[in-house]
């Protein structure tokens, strides 16, 4: 099986995604990286980066790619992407 990277983006429909692919690590027993409470979102540097390595990494993320490939390596990375008009209103009603 090859290693899965989402990339979050707010309103476009991917804390649906994320919750699919926690369920299939589950249910396949692979190992997710799931984020410290309440640092859902935070810039990974050498210093506070993991020292482990995953199967699937869904979260939002600000990290490079070097050092996504050492976290998840040989990974298929992926995001969702929305016409930025809708996804504008989408967060406008949401916020």
């Amino acid at each position: 099986m090859r290693n899965i990277i989402f990339k979050k983006t707010h309103k476009t429909g991917s804390s649906t995604v994320t919750n699919i692919l926690y369920r299939i690590a589950k249910k396949y027993n692979l190992k997710a990286f799931y984020p410290p409470l309440k640092k859902w979102y935070r810039t990974w540097t050498d210093d506070n980066l993991p020292h482990e390595t995953y199967n699937i990494w869904a979260n939002h993320i600000c990290a490079d790619s070097a050092k996504l490939d050492r976290l998840v390596p040989d990974a298929f990375v992926f995001t969702i992407v929305r016409r930025p008009e809708a996804r504008f209103c989408s967060a406008w009603f949401f916020f």
